[in-house]
């Protein structure tokens, strides 16, 4: 799936509208005087597609503008969003208008109102692009979260500003702010089909199984402990060094024991299996 720009535009605090037009499935060239709003493009879109920040350079626009609206073509049908101006001082807004199928731009923006969050939005974007339930697990080492793709990592491949394309340590949209250069070589395997997701249903296995190991090895040492002690009992009892028991004080001693032979069977099987959940997903085999 993907997405392609059939208009951007701008609706005025008097009413009016301006568009920008594109060409579909084609290589398409603004041009213009300078200061009249071209480097805005970029930052119009990146506003409605969800950034938090409004980063539209202060100045007319930002002055005489109520709403900006993207409209996306995806596979024919017309993806309408809008987002309102937070105004020369503000440094975002939360009302977000989405609508599908949309032909035509209405006239005013007097329709638009938020019917859409913008944990909303990413969804709704991110279903629009066909990306499928995912998750990136970092190192264990690490102390990042697990990252999720989603439509806000999609636009980050698909835009450039003109400092980063002039700076040559940038090859990626917004990859020189704070957490983003993790955050892109976290999803780029999954936005160039170098995983699937089968690995991410290993990867959950494996999870599982390491989850199910970690409670193994509580509960295996904690019956260790015990069978110990319960051995040091049974030994002192057979060499007549322990006071003379009943057989049903013992009982539970060899019952413990018992437990003990089986937490370690079940530690081994989970173990094999975290095993073979580690090397299925394409890692180096080991432990835990």
């Amino acid at each position: 799936m993907s997405l392609q720009i059939r208009s951007i535009s701008v609706y005025s605090l008097r009413g009016e509208r301006r568009d920008v037009n594109f060409k579909l499935g084609s290589l398409n060239i603004v041009t213009g005087k300078s200061k009249t709003g071209k480097s805005a493009l970029l930052d119009i879109v990146d506003y409605c597609w969800g950034r938090a920040e409004c980063t539209i350079a202060e100045g007319a626009i930002r002055r005489t503008v109520s709403w900006f609206a993207v409209l996306f073509d995806h596979d024919g049908e017309g993806v309408l969003v809008a987002r309102k101006n937070p105004g020369p001082a503000g440094r975002s807004s939360d009302e977000v208008y989405l609508e599908r199928g949309v032909d035509i731009l209405p006239d005013t923006a007097d329709g638009f109102h938020k019917n859409i969050t913008g944990e909303g939005l990413k969804a709704q974007l991110s279903a629009i692009l066909g990306i499928s339930e995912n998750v990136h697990i970092p190192e264990e080492t690490s102390t990042r979260e697990p990252l999720e793709a989603s439509s806000r990592h999609a636009i980050l491949f698909s835009l450039q500003n003109q400092g980063e394309i002039a700076n040559r340590r940038f090859l990626f949209h917004r990859q020189g702010e704070q957490f983003f250069p993790a955050a892109i070589r976290d999803v780029l395997p999954y936005f160039m089909g170098v995983v699937d997701e089968d690995h991410f249903l290993t990867i959950k296995r494996f999870q599982d199984a390491r989850a199910r190991l970690r409670k193994l090895e509580r509960d295996y040492a904690e019956v260790q402990a015990l069978s110990q002690q319960d051995d040091a009992c049974c030994s002192g009892a057979r060499r007549g060094s322990a006071p003379k028991r009943p057989a049903s004080f013992w009982w539970p001693a060899f019952r413990r024991r018992e437990r003990c032979r089986f937490a370690t069977r079940r530690y081994a099987a989970t173990r094999h299996e975290l095993q073979r959940s580690w090397r299925s997903a394409g890692r180096p085999a080991r432990a835990g």
